[in-house]
């Protein structure tokens, strides 16, 4: 098995180095400075079909105004039969829009609502950058009709955020009473669609003979 993993950050990118370093996975592993939307720029060199699947972690492809040319791309890479998944920040998260309103903040709880927002990358950078949401459903379609969902669920949908990991140690017999109930419903209609972010799978559909 090889992977070829990719991150528009030369910093991530060399802790990545790092990491493969210390694992002994330099033969496996190979890293490439490569933003989302130019993943099809591997097309000419590896061919069509090359890798058996994909996966995006925790929300870059939120930094994508348009997903189109990324699903063109996967459908390019990816095998008849592979599997995407991906981790996306999700539209509508319950649990934050009742903590910014408890909190005093309605603009901050809605303001995934529009689709568009200037996000944190990281609980401890003061960054804002333009972040593009999106709901299973609308995230599907832009993949559609190459590639087809297969499963999702929330991450997570009643427990708090990275953000917000204060409140574990907060509330730690509370939050723990909800974990057996976020483990059975995260999967679930309409619970799957109601996290801080979602964890889809898509398969690539068997191309169609002439």
């Amino acid at each position: 098995m090889r992977a070829l993993a990719t991150d528009l950050s030369p910093e991530m990118l060399a802790l990545a180095a790092r990491k493969v370093t210390s694992a002994g996975l330099q033969d496996v592993v190979e890293l490439r400075l490569l933003g989302a939307a130019e993943v099809g720029s591997l097309l000419d060199e590896h061919g069509p079909g090359s890798f058996d699947g994909a996966y995006s972690s925790f929300g870059p492809l939120n930094g994508e105004p348009d997903l189109r040319p990324v699903a063109k791309a996967l459908t390019g890479l990816v095998r008849s039969g592979g599997l995407v998944v991906v981790s996306v920040m999700n539209r509508v998260y319950p649990f934050e829009i009742l903590w910014y309103l408890a909190h005093g903040h309605p603009r901050q709880a809605v303001r995934r609502w529009k689709g568009r927002a200037r996000a944190g990358v990281s609980p401890t950078l003061a960054a804002l950058v333009p972040t593009w949401y999106h709901s299973p459903r609308s995230f599907s379609r832009a993949f559609a009709p190459e590639f087809r969902p297969l499963r999702c669920r929330a991450l997570p949908f009643l427990l708090p955020p990275p953000y917000l990991s204060h409140l574990w140690r907060r509330h730690p017999s509370l939050l723990g009473r909800l974990e057996p109930w976020e483990e059975r419903l995260s999967d679930r209609w309409p619970f799957y669609a109601l996290g801080d972010h979602f964890l889809l799978t898509l398969q690539r559909k068997k191309a169609r003979r002439l």
